[in-house]
């Protein structure tokens, strides 16, 4: 159970950035930290996920022939056709861009951006 829940965590996690990077997308925004750091998070994360999927249907999950073993696949080719696995790379080129972008929100003191609620 404590892994089903880690699982669903960084889906949802996954999901949020996501959304949040496409709705600041829309507003006509920036979003390049913001695509850089959910690439840095959802493709490690989503990895794991995969990663533990594998982990709870034990060998038939390694098959080709289980959608578990498909997506397992599929991430993992992700993160190879991204240029590397080695996330220390990642963090090299999202930190200081993250770095730039609460500077500059402090400097302009402009407030976190607030999702506002449709009615």
């Amino acid at each position: 159970q404590d892994m089903l829940a880690e699982m669903e965590t960084i889906l949802e996690n996954s999901r949020n950035m996501l959304y949040k990077t496409l709705w600041q997308l829309d507003q006509g925004e920036s979003v390049r930290t913001e695509a850089a750091l959910l690439k840095r998070y959802a493709t490690v994360g989503c990895t794991k996920v995969a990663d533990m999927a594998l982990e709870i249907f034990a060998a038939l999950g390694y098959t080709t022939a289980s959608r578990v073993g498909r997506i397992w696949t599929d991430l993992r080719g992700n993160q190879l056709a991204g240029g590397t696995v080695d996330h220390e790379l990642h963090r090299r080129t999202t930190d200081p861009q993250a770095l730039r972008e609460v500077t500059r929100r402090a400097d302009t003191k402009q407030a976190p951006i607030e999702r506002k609620e449709s009615a």
